[in-house]
């Protein structure tokens, strides 16, 4: 697994006023904080940049006696495969899994001397710093892509914009289309979860967590896997190399790419363009339009963007030159974007290895 962390993007803010009375859900560099439901075998290690945020309703916060146990160590051994199962398995609730405090105090933990522990940290933290230094490179590496968005289609300073000729503030070659009119959108499903013969296969199957758990466009770690059988007796459709996946319900308007075929549970409505050259620019073109698109869902339970409002939508769209540059453009920083990301993969399974090998022995730790 890759070291979790965490995203501050659409996170909320409270008045300094609220501070004082929500002093006890204060968290502290070293904290570990887990979702209270749903996902709940993810956690993240609270560092000196979070220190001081407010722990929400929605997550537990784990504070740490430090004369016993170094934070890192302890939140390594949490994040190990064998500690996310136990916490699966032991979260109630018969609609959404949920945690505890007296669920986390009982996870079955090793913890050696802590000598042993900050040898054990010194050596994994070095693949950590790594995975950081990739991943400020891949949050730049997004922001130029977004900047050269707004800069060509938003302020209007396109390749050739000082010689092109604006009818009602649109370059004249330009011109507005329905979503629909310019791409396929599919949607997807899931197997009966009561049959074995669908799940555990070979075919990759997205949910929207596989997407609103990351915060770069290529989608590379998937999750879910299903048979030939349970994409055949579902609505699952196989999507292209390249499709773009939007998540469409509940968590709506987060986007991922992926350069294999993949098929999708019902949570996404998944687009291919008609043309390669507008692929890029449909993408960035909707993030810049997720209130929009929320403001198009509806449903009593959970909202939700049904294909059909969603191909009603209505782009504006550059002349094909403008759309071709700026695809070659991206498609570049989305290539390097893979690369990083797939850098990290590595650097996190090379690291997790050998957490048990340092941990049974096999490799001699010197405290």
């Amino acid at each position: 697994m890759i070291g979790a962390s965490l995203n501050e993007d659409s996170i909320a803010r409270i008045p300094d006023n609220h501070v004082q009375r929500l002093k006890r859900h204060i968290v502290k560099a070293g904290d570990i904080v887990y979702s209270r439901r749903g996902d709940v075998g993810r956690c993240v290690l609270i560092t000196q940049k979070e220190d001081g945020w407010i722990c929400g309703t929605g997550c537990l916060k784990v504070t740490l006696d430090t004369t016993k146990v170094h934070p890192s160590f302890v939140f390594y051994i949490l994040q190990r495969k064998e500690s996310v199962e136990w916490v699966d398995n032991h979260a109630v609730g018969s609609t959404m899994p949920n945690l505890n405090t007296g669920i986390l105090s009982n996870i079955p933990l090793f913890i050696p001397p802590l000598s042993v522990q900050q040898t054990i940290v010194s050596i994994l933290s070095k693949y950590d710093t790594l995975i950081d230094i990739n991943t400020k490179r891949i949050k730049l590496l997004e922001e130029s892509a977004r900047e050269l968005y707004k800069e060509w289609f938003v302020r209007m300073r396109f390749p050739g914009h000082e010689l092109t000729k604006f009818v009602k503030g649109i370059p004249e070659k330009w011109k507005v289309e329905f979503i629909g009119d310019l791409c396929t959108t599919i949607g997807g499903g899931t197997p009966s979860t009561s049959n074995a013969n669908y799940w555990n296969g070979n075919i990759k199957w997205v949910t929207p967590t596989d997407i609103t758990s990351k915060q770069s466009l290529p989608l590379i770690y998937i999750e879910g896997r299903i048979t030939e059988s349970g994409l055949k007796n579902s609505s699952a459709k196989m999507l292209p190399a390249g499709a773009i996946l939007m998540t469409s319900r509940a968590s709506i308007g987060f986007f991922g790419i992926c350069k294999e075929p993949v098929c999708t549970n019902q949570g996404f409505i998944s687009i291919i363009p008609n043309e390669s050259f507008l692929r890029m620019y449909m993408v960035y073109n909707l993030m810049t339009r997720k209130e929009e698109i929320v403001s198009n869902a509806n449903g009593a339970t959970f909202l939700e963007i049904s294909k059909s409002r969603f191909r009603k939508m209505e782009m504006l769209v550059p002349d094909v030159k403008t759309l071709s540059i700026f695809e070659e453009k991206c498609s570049t920083l989305f290539e390097t974007v893979y690369n990083l990301e797939l850098q990290n993969q590595t650097l996190a399974a090379t690291r997790d290895r050998l957490l048990p090998r340092l941990l049974s022995g096999e490799l001699k730790v010197k405290a």
